[in-house]
């Protein structure tokens, strides 16, 4: 685990669910918003966020899920990543909470801890096969499958910009007492789907043009000056 190191002018793979609608803390307009605050003033900035209870226990648990997890899965896990890696220049760009390596041919099957939402039966790896992970830590109840905005859309985007993985994996720790695993293959029609929502931001950026949809104070264009018109 390493602190943030990518880029702040670019969208990256924390923001994705802001820009599917899904991050009830931020709207998209506030996203947008943070973005033209680096060229024009008159645009507020996102407020800086610290930390609370709930990240410090995220960050001191996440060693500790990528190690299980690799346990679990027969890897090897390399948890202190300082690559950033990408998906086209100056467009996406990603970290990687860890990177999974198979210690021997192997077929993985669904457990109790060991899940595949997309149906699959198993996950054959040769020695030597990536898998992207992707550590949380929630307060929920233990799912079927986490939610889009816990882990999967983030993990996804990885994958678009690390293609050597060869599976995806997003590890959930619930309530502080029990892992699932949840196993994913490249999701090609989500991953084309943040892609095209990227675009979409980047387009709107440059026309400084507010998306319609986020709140009904929202819904208005505003030019260069930040006037609602």
């Amino acid at each position: 685990m390493v602190g943030k190191i990518t880029r702040e002018d670019i969208i990256t793979g924390s923001k994705l669910p802001t820009l599917f609608g899904l991050n009830k803390y931020t709207k998209r307009n506030a996203l947008l918003r943070s973005y033209l605050n680096f060229k024009h003033y008159e645009y507020q900035p996102l407020p800086k966020f610290n930390g609370n209870e709930y990240t410090d226990w995220g960050n001191l648990l996440e060693p500790l899920i990528l190690q299980k997890s690799g346990e679990l899965l027969n890897c090897y896990v390399n948890s202190q990543i300082t690559d950033v890696y990408s998906f086209r220049e100056d467009f996406f760009e990603v970290s990687l909470d860890g990177i999974m390596t198979s210690a021997q041919d192997q077929t993985i099957y669904p457990s109790e801890q060991i899940i595949f939402p997309q149906g699959q039966t198993c996950a054959t790896l040769k020695t030597g096969d990536q898998l992207i992970v992707e550590a949380k830590s929630t307060q929920h109840y233990i799912e079927d499958a986490p939610a889009l905005e816990r882990g999967v859309l983030q993990a996804q985007g990885q994958h678009l910009c690390y293609q050597k993985a060869k599976w995806i994996v997003v590890a959930v720790l619930y309530r502080g007492s029990s892992l699932r695993l949840f196993v994913y293959e490249p999701d090609k029609a989500m991953q084309t789907d943040i892609i095209k929502r990227i675009e979409e931001f980047y387009s709107r950026l440059k026309g400084c043009l507010l998306y319609t949809s986020d709140a009904a104070d929202d819904s208005l264009r505003v030019d260069l000056g930040g006037r609602r018109i």
